[in-house]
């Protein structure tokens, strides 16, 4: 039965949206962007990030530094909370690479974040290198400081570009790092990834170039989970949270991946769909609503050849009938899907698949494989379907692609199997 849109239908709304929102006093807390008010469980990482960040008496910075772990595991919030309170030794500026997938869109990223133009493509990717240079230049003369730190969140998009190497990206900062150090001024990068620098697929060139500044972040505890919790509920709600509805919260987060975007995520659901105090049975409704969406949530956050990756297990799911796969089949399907001069090596396939792992898209498993040893396989924890359609907007038409295989294969069996039918009726009849 359809209903009718009047104003008095509106109002209705409105009100009810007002009763809604009545139980909030600023919801911005509930954000996994909102602001962080105190940084728990992570006092270890950050001492590490500020010895590295921290200028040497002769100015000397670390031209690298790799902040790596899980998603949701507070990298870059605790990156931009210590920048915001060491503005007193140096400059900086956070750049979020995800919105692009070239070198190009990344070098144009950064000089955007830095108020600097952005260069048109016909000029060149120096032009936009030397552009940021003089950028950073202005900057650290404005501030009257000679050290800047450059902030890359999401730094594995530099080797998704399908056109050209991430080496060849990284040597270009690392000029710039030169050229402005031979200038008196010094210049950190900042790479915030789910993987170590180190495990990109770096040219040896770039390698002896970048010192060993690592700093890992594991996923947060259960208790660390309910401390930050506890913080945002107090700012975001007008009453307080019962603490077994926040341990609740903070178990199923940590059950899941220890991602604490997943909890703020999981209480904002839940004081969505209670109608009165909210309670622990509220949590679990809101966990099983959550889990339907959060796979989708996820999927569009990666990074383009893991979406081809994605891709590649939902059709080898609907052609073989098979539930998990070897690295080595993904890697071909992967590579059957891309044309050869896109594709990556087959050890960066085997970093990504370890992050897909992570967030919880797939799943592996070990296998004996008699004298050549033990191989992992891999199967998708989301019907390969909705995989599908979620990197994909011509699913269907791979879906047909692969109906018309499926047929072609049962016809040539079957042409198979009369033709041994055929001459096995030949030699009975000699």
């Amino acid at each position: 039965m359809q209903v009718e849109l009047s104003k008095q239908k509106i109002g209705e709304i409105k009100n009810k949206i007002r009763k809604f929102e009545a139980i909030f006093s600023e919801k911005r807390y509930l954000e996994s962007l909102g602001p962080p008010i105190t940084i728990f469980g992570r006092e270890n990482e950050a001492e590490k990030i500020m010895k590295f960040l921290h200028p040497a008496k002769d100015g000397f910075s670390f031209p690298f530094v790799s902040v790596y772990g899980k998603s949701g595991t507070g990298k870059s919030t605790v990156v931009k909370f210590i920048c915001d309170n060491m503005t007193d030794v140096f400059s900086y500026c956070f750049v979020n690479l995800r919105r692009t997938d070239t070198h190009f869109g990344c070098a144009n990223l950064i000089l955007e974040s830095l108020d600097g133009e952005q260069v048109k493509s016909s000029a060149g990717i120096n032009t936009a290198i030397n552009n940021i240079e003089k950028q950073i230049e202005e900057t650290l003369i404005r501030d009257k400081k000679s050290n800047f730190i450059l902030i890359l969140d999401e730094f594995d998009v530099i080797f998704s570009d399908k056109r050209r190497k991430g080496s060849d990206f990284v040597y270009k900062l690392l000029t710039l790092i030169e050229t402005l150090r031979s200038k008196g001024y010094w210049l950190c990068l900042v790479a915030i990834s789910n993987s170590r620098l180190a495990d990109f697929p770096l040219e040896e060139r770039i390698r002896s170039r970048i010192d060993e500044c690592d700093v890992y972040f594991p996923p947060y505890t259960s208790k660390d989970v309910v401390q930050i919790l506890r913080k945002r509920a107090e700012k975001a709600f007008v009453d307080k949270v019962d603490d077994d509805v926040l341990r609740k919260c903070a178990n199923l987060s940590s059950a899941e991946n220890g991602d604490c975007r997943y909890a703020l995520q999981l209480l904002l659901k839940t004081a969505e769909i209670t109608n009165g105090p909210i309670s622990v049975s509220d949590v679990k409704n809101a966990y099983s609503q959550l889990k339907k969406d959060y796979p989708e949530e996820i999927i569009k956050t990666v990074t383009p050849h893991q979406k081809v990756i994605l891709l590649a297990m939902a059709r080898m799911r609907m052609l073989y009938e098979e539930e998990v796969f070897s690295t080595k089949e993904i890697f071909n399907e992967y590579g059957n899907i891309l044309h050869p001069s896109k594709r990556l090596e087959y050890r960066r396939i085997f970093d990504l698949l370890n992050e897909l792992e992570n967030l919880g898209i797939i799943a592996s498993v070990k296998r004996s494989e008699g004298r050549y040893g033990y191989h992992k396989f891999y199967r998708l924890l989301v019907p390969h379907h909705a995989v599908g359609y979620m990197v994909s907007k011509n699913w269907d038409a791979h879906q047909n692609a692969i109906v018309a295989e499926k047929k072609s294969w049962e016809r040539a069996e079957e042409e198979a199997r009369f033709e041994a039918l055929r001459q096995s009726e030949k030699q009975h009849q000699h």
